[in-house]
């Protein structure tokens, strides 16, 4: 899974190439950022309103909650 977010100084679509040549077969893109690129076929393309806003509680889910055990 790759996170194609916009930012101040980078543009994290511009490295979509690249994060697929690593073997991302799923992109993420903020859905209020305009893409009409097309993928390959085996590659999913999912758009999230705010992506920016939701990437942390994405990336806790995935990791499995790792703040829940800290003490």
């Amino acid at each position: 899974l790759f996170f194609a977010i916009q930012g101040g100084a980078q543009d994290g679509r511009a490295y979509i190439d690249a994060a697929m040549e690593k073997g991302a077969i799923v992109i993420a893109i903020d859905a209020n950022s305009p893409f009409t690129r097309k993928l390959p076929k085996h590659v999913a393309l999912v758009a999230v309103p705010d992506l920016a806003l939701h990437l942390g509680s994405i990336a806790e889910r995935f990791y499995q909650y790792p703040s829940e055990s800290l003490t």
